[in-house]
Formats: C-alpha cells, structure tokens, sequence
C-alpha cells in the first residue's frame, strides 16, 4: 500500500493535470510537428521564389512608403548595444 502511495506522489508531482492532460500535449505537440514537415515538405527546395516574393513585397512596401523594417532593426541593435553597455557599468 505504501508503494501505492509513494506512486501516486511522484505521477501527480510529474503529471500535476493527469495522464489525460499529458497525452493531449504530447498528440497537440506530434500534430504541429508533423504539420511543420508536410508544409516544409511542400516548399522544399523553392527558396528562390521566396526570396522573389520578399523583393516584390519590399518594393511595394517601399512605393507605398510603409517599408520601416530596416530603421526598426537600426533601432533595435543600437538599443541593445546600449543596455549592454548599461548592464556591464552597473557590475
């Protein structure tokens, strides 16, 4: 009985929603997984119509003037060169 009890500890310490709420994550995560592959699958190997898709969508974003992509990217690595070395005054 006591090896029972001491079962039962460790499967809700591990399994703290159940079996059933962890074979649900596991099926939920094999899905997407499986997912991912048939579309990769699916575009394999058609990277340069990609990469022409990206210019022609670029170029319209440019001509509508919508395109900030490449200013928030500036902006970004600048911030984070600053809190890097913000972080390394304060040590």
């Amino acid at each position: 009985m006591a090896r029972m009890a001491r079962a039962w500890h460790w499967s809700t310490r591990w399994l703290p929603n159940g079996v059933l709420d962890a074979l649900r994550q596991l099926l939920l995560f094999a899905s997407a997984y499986y997912a991912y592959r048939i579309v990769r699958g699916m575009v394999d190997g058609k990277a340069s119509a990609a990469f022409e898709n990206a210019r022609d969508i670029i170029s319209a974003e440019r001509s509508l003037h919508l395109f900030w992509e490449q200013d928030f990217q500036e902006w970004a690595m600048r911030d984070a060169r600053n809190r890097g070395t913000l972080l390394q005054m304060g040590e």
